[in-house]
């Protein structure tokens, strides 16, 4: 019967050369020495790995946080020249332009569209100073506007409303234009009940059932009635 030595060996930090200790038992050799030294090479892989996991993810995170930092900066930035730009921009629209007649007037151009997708200009208008009247005229296609003169102009906008006068045979050009493709009304006494730029509803029966008018068309409507010609 083969005895086995049966050694202890203290958990030292042994030199290499000590650990070259081999065991036989039969056909296996164990050497410690090579399973220590790929034992200490897998840690100082991994830590390696550790290492740049860390240096190099950590450099995108903040090269990330950076980039985000710098969208926000910029979509900040945007939006306050929006804020600032936007009543410029909305005045832009209301500019000095000429009548039939080559009198000097304030006008303001835009083009809205009813609920049935038809599209319709919009013009307000002011010829000479500040105080004379201003006119909403509404332009279509021809024949669009075949009316009984006078067909009032229904405004609402939240519980009120009103009724604005058709004036349209008042201006020698639009009564004999056989076209029938523009009306005209009086806005001051709508411009004048308004306290801000809230949005409206226009109806002109027979012709749309409902146009809404956005707040910075209601803005260029007053500022036509109270802007000085240059």
């Amino acid at each position: 019967m083969t005895r086995y030595a049966h050694h202890v060996i203290p958990q030292l930090a042994w030199a290499e050369c000590q650990l070259g200790i081999l065991l036989s038992s039969g056909r296996h050799v164990v050497d410690f020495t090579q399973a220590s030294a790929a034992r200490n090479q897998t840690r100082i892989q991994q830590g390696r790995r550790l290492q740049w996991f860390m240096t190099n993810h950590g450099q995108t995170f903040h090269a990330l946080f950076m980039l985000a930092l710098r969208r926000l900066f910029c979509t900040l930035v945007v939006a306050v020249m929006l804020l600032l730009l936007t009543p410029a921009a909305a005045s832009a629209q209301v500019h000095e332009h000429q009548d039939e007649n080559g009198a000097p007037m304030l006008r303001s151009l835009e083009s809205l569209r009813d609920l049935d997708y038809q599209s319709w200009q919009a013009v307000a208008y002011r010829v000479g100073k500040p105080g004379n009247p201003v006119v909403l005229r509404i332009v279509g296609y021809p024949g669009k506007m075949r009316l009984e003169h006078p067909t009032s102009l229904l405004v609402q906008a939240g519980v009120k409303e009103w009724q604005l006068d058709d004036i349209t045979l008042d201006n020698p050009v639009l009564a004999t234009d056989g076209r029938e493709a523009a009306v005209e009304f009086a806005l001051d006494p709508l411009l004048n009940d308004l306290t801000n730029k809230r949005p409206l509803r226009l109806f002109l029966p027979g012709v749309f059932n409902e146009m809404p008018v956005p707040p910075y068309v209601v803005a260029e409507w007053r500022d036509v009635q109270t802007e000085p010609l240059s």
